[in-house]
């Protein structure tokens, strides 16, 4: 008796060694698989979207992004891009909507989504707000052509003339290539020196 007793608990005990010897299967968090599925999904509606968009099909563009927001709205690129095709369309309110969505949830080096509003404002003739969202991009990015040329632009347009609008004119002289622009710049910069010169006179 004592025999078998001892047997059956030698087989119990290789049987557990058995058992720990092998490997654990990695455990999968469920959600992280929908989040992970529901991005793929989003990302291939974007890129349907801009494939229809290079071929020329606004529309179904403009319908595949909206897809892909409905989708995953946190994504900005497909914000963006419906903001752009409506600003060409002269959606102006919708397209700030969807450029401020896409800067709600842009990375904060990204200036594009504050550039886009800035543009929309220009093209609404809201020139203080133009002007307000052009310097947001340039807090993100200090360099980026197109937001020094909106900002300066914008500026020139309000007779603006501060030491932070004369900066930008100074950095957008150093990065500027397009001679239109450069000469441009040079007539802003004579500007803003002179009204500061008569205000620091007067």
């Amino acid at each position: 008796m004592r025999h078998s007793v001892m047997m059956v608990l030698g087989a119990a005990a290789l049987a557990m060694a058995g058992c720990e010897s092998q490997p654990k299967r990695p455990t999968v968090n469920p959600g992280i698989e929908a989040v992970e599925a529901q991005t793929a999904r989003a990302i291939e509606l974007f890129e349907q979207g801009e494939r229809a968009r290079l071929a020329g099909d606004t529309d179904q563009a403009m319908a595949l992004y909206r897809q892909s927001i409905r989708v995953k709205g946190s994504m900005p690129e497909p914000w963006n891009q419906l903001g752009v095709l409506l600003m060409q369309q002269g959606e102006l309110r919708d397209s700030a909507d969807a450029f401020r969505n896409a800067l709600a949830y842009s990375r904060p080096e990204d200036p594009r989504a504050a550039e886009n509003l800035g543009l929309v404002y220009s093209k609404a003739g809201w020139g203080e707000e133009s002007l307000r969202y052009y310097e947001q991009a340039l807090d993100r990015d200090p360099h980026s052509r197109a937001a020094l040329r909106g900002a300066i632009r914008a500026a020139h347009l309000l007779q603006v003339a501060s030491e932070p609008a004369l900066d930008r004119v100074m950095t957008g002289l150093m990065v500027e290539s397009d001679p239109q622009w450069h000469e441009f710049y040079l007539r802003e910069k004579f500007r803003i020196e002179q009204r500061l010169r008569l205000d620091d006179e007067g």
